[in-house]
């Protein structure tokens, strides 16, 4: 602004006239944010059979699902390639990347699961492929990526979650693709394996004070109960069978059909598992070589063997059974019960009066009947456990 005290065009000095000095203004460059965080959204569950997931960052979301399973890699890995990284100085390779590889095996088992609980945390990262590379753009030329981490964790291992998230917050850094990241765990969550499971059969009953979930894993057979009486699900009572799961029947069923008629007959425990997955009622095919065969009476001796020997898994049954009589509905889910003779067997179990298949020797009036219609199988109950989760409110506030 400028104030002309001269006569111009008729006016006196005392006026004053208000001219505007129009400055040349550049616009400003509006350039994107680099090196910030990239906030992600994790739901995992790392079982002993699969590793199974959703990762979300901004508007993009991936579905993982792959073994539970990954390789110390003697040597060099190709950096690009799904469930490759670098972390600890040490390369891995893991999921179906580990089987292309020399090197030690690490898998989910026993206390594998929370002990490697880091690898496979970054296993489920790295097989999330296309999430890393959009978050590879937020970065400047050479520097590293930063990931803030919001996680929802199913595991049996509840109890332990000190000791979970000491793990998860060691990671620091790992490298993908030739790019180097930075974790931070921003929020964990952890929950028992079958809760997702419970969120999707509360909208099926929405009106229930209880959810009842039988959940047959890989390696574990567990059977929780919820309470709905505050609006929101409270775990209430658990019971777990260690070595109840679908490995527990693959090897009792490979163990019998080797110690009969297969002499001599390479028996394939991933094999095995995919024809129980793929069974129908009374048929269960698997493929020889030279033949294809109903091995079905195998496995109906397998599961009386898996009943048998482990009384954990009565212990669990016997539990379900007691809420069966009390008129409770019962949720089959996991990925044991994907399988139509497994479902099917345990179903007729839980339904007879004594629970050892024999005729009850009580009077007709005096049986106790239990309704096979409070035994409700769940679709896609062997990811039910983490799209189930999907209905929960964000993390990420």
């Amino acid at each position: 602004m400028t104030l002309e005290t001269q006569r111009v065009n008729g006016f006196t000095a005392s006026e004053s006239i208000i001219t505007e000095v129009v400055e040349t203004v550049k616009p400003k460059v509006q350039r994107k944010r680099t090196n910030a965080y990239c906030n992600l959204e994790i739901n995992l569950d790392a079982g002993a059979n699969h590793v199974k997931g959703i990762v979300k960052f901004a508007d993009i979301s991936q579905s993982i699902h792959f073994p539970s399973r990954a390789r110390i890699v003697d040597g060099e890995i190709s950096p690009d390639n799904v469930g490759n990284f670098a972390y600890d100085g040490t390369n891995y390779a893991s999921g179906k990347s580990a089987d292309y590889y020399k090197g030690e095996w690490l898998e989910a088992r026993e206390g594998n699961k929370i002990d490697y609980l880091d690898v496979w945390f970054l296993s489920a990262l790295t097989h999330a492929k296309k999430v890393l590379l959009e978050t590879g753009k937020r970065r400047k030329s050479n520097s590293i990526v930063k990931l803030r981490c919001y996680i929802r964790l199913l595991t049996l291992s509840k109890e332990r979650k000190g000791e979970i998230e000491k793990i998860l917050k060691s990671i620091a850094r790992f490298t993908f693709n030739n790019c180097e990241y930075e974790i931070t765990i921003a929020s964990l969550e952890v929950f028992t394996e079958g809760y997702g499971s419970a969120i999707a059969a509360l909208t099926l009953d929405e009106s229930a004070n209880r959810i009842n979930i039988l959940d047959m894993g890989g390696g574990t057979l567990s059977f929780t109960s919820y309470s709905n009486e505050f609006e929101e699900l409270d775990e209430r009572e658990r019971t777990i069978a260690d070595c109840g799961g679908i490995n527990a029947i693959v090897g009792a069923l490979q163990l019998g059909m080797s110690s009969k008629d297969n002499a001599g007959v390479q028996l394939y425990p991933e094999l095995l598992e995919k024809s129980l997955r793929v069974s129908a009622t009374k048929k269960v095919l698997y493929d020889f070589g030279s033949d294809i065969s109903n091995i079905f009476p195998a496995f109906t001796s397998a599961m009386s063997d898996w009943l048998r020997i482990n009384p954990q898994v009565q212990q669990v049954l016997k539990n379900v059974r007691f809420s069966l009589i009390n008129g409770e509905k019962i949720y089959l889910t996991g990925g044991g019960f994907s399988s139509a003779v497994i479902r099917e067997y345990v179903t007729d179990y839980l339904l007879r009066a004594n629970g050892v298949g024999t005729k009850s020797k009580r009077k007709k009036s005096d049986e106790i009947l239990i309704d096979k219609e409070l035994i409700i199988p769940l679709e896609n109950g062997h990811t039910l456990n983490i799209t189930g989760l999907q209905s929960l409110p964000s993390l990420i506030k």
